[in-house]
């Protein structure tokens, strides 16, 4: 489970302390940072396996399925599964 609380406990900072950095020095929020990295990764076990959309979406950090095709849709445009159709 990546979040920031769970990044600011674990590097002992405080959470919004860390959160402000993070924008800072990156430019992006961190939550919007993680949500881009796991669908960069979702990106590839689609092109990638025959993994079903529930076990990448769980494999790459989101638990609710719907949410993941929500997520997704927003950011690429697109279902997972007509992603992964149009990239094979």
């Amino acid at each position: 489970d990546i979040s920031l609380e769970n990044m600011a406990n674990l590097f002992h900072y405080n959470a919004r302390y860390l959160g402000r950095l993070f924008k800072k020095e990156t430019g992006l929020y961190i939550n919007d940072y993680i949500t881009e990295t796991r669908l960069q990764m979702a990106k590839k076990l689609l092109i990638n396996s025959n993994q079903t959309i529930i076990f990448v979406a769980n494999k790459v950090g989101f638990n609710s399925v719907t949410y993941f095709n929500k997520i997704f849709k927003q950011f690429t445009g697109f279902t997972p599964t007509e992603y992964r159709n149009n990239k094979r």
